[in-house]
Order: structure tokens, then sequence, then C-alpha cells
């Protein structure tokens, strides 16, 4: 038995081998083919960016816009304006976002036009500014635990 089994295995191993062989060149083939000419991609577009001078600030600013898909068949519809702060970072995942919610038949938002405002300097761009002279309250108004003015009784 151990002669017929042993018979088995050199029979399998060389179809196998034969089979390795044949193949071989097909595969190194195939691989030739897709290094010398690889699949081009299909570019995906959410949006254009754009330049603009900032006349107050003294510099230029970079916009992110982007449209809904019925925008360019659509010349008379009107869209709301989203604008989105920290556009460097925001703009790419919330547009990509807010328009899958807005599609149409079943889109649960509005379309709109949404626009992401970079920062050259988010420090000065988003934090209040100190007042020349602090606000004076009368004595008898103070807050309460809600944060709102009430009068004081005593």
């Amino acid at each position: 038995m151990s002669d017929g089994v042993d018979r088995y295995r050199l029979r399998f191993l060389a179809l196998d081998t034969l089979f390795i062989m044949k193949i071989i060149p097909y595969i190194v083939s195939l691989l030739c083919i897709l290094s010398f000419n690889p699949v081009k991609g299909q570019d995906i577009t959410i949006g254009i960016k754009t330049q603009l001078k900032s006349e107050i600030l003294n510099e230029n600013r970079t916009l992110l816009i982007s449209v809904p898909e019925s925008y360019e068949n659509s010349a008379k519809t009107n869209y709301p304006v989203i604008y989105i702060l920290d556009g460097e970072t925001n703009f790419n995942y919330l547009s990509s976002i807010y328009h899958y919610l807005s599609r149409e038949p079943f889109g649960i938002l509005p379309a709109a036009i949404l626009v992401g405002i970079t920062n050259t300097d988010r420090t000065r761009d988003l934090t209040p500014t100190a007042t020349a002279k602090e606000k004076e309250f009368p004595e008898n108004v103070g807050p309460d635990l809600r944060g709102v003015a009430v009068m004081r009784l005593s």
C-alpha cells in the first residue's frame, strides 16, 4: 500500500508542478501589463479652491466652495449658503456628508452651497478682542444661578 500511496503522491506532484509551470508565464505577463499600463481611476471632485483678497485683514483668504449636484441644471434656483469655519480641516468631510444627506429624491436636508473659509491666524480670527472699558453694572443687579441678571432685594 505504501508503494501505491507514494506513486499517487509522485503523480500529484508531477501534475501540480506541470500546472505551475504552465501558469507562471501568464502570471508574469499579467504583472508586466499592470505595471506598465496602470489602470487610471476617475477623479472625485467635491468643489473648487479659490482666493479672496480681504481688504480689512490685508491678506488673501482661501475659500473652498462646493455646490449641489443640481446646481448646473437649475440656473434660476436659489440655494442657501453654509459657511464652514476652519475650512482646511472641516470642509472635505462636512461637504461630503451634507451633500449625501441632501441628495434627491429622499434628502433630509435642503440642497445648499457650502463655503469653507481657511484660517491664517486662528487665534486672531476666532478670539474676542478686549474692550477699552469694562462695562459697569448697577450694584443692585447680579447674576443668579442660571446666568440671568436679576434684581437684588437686599
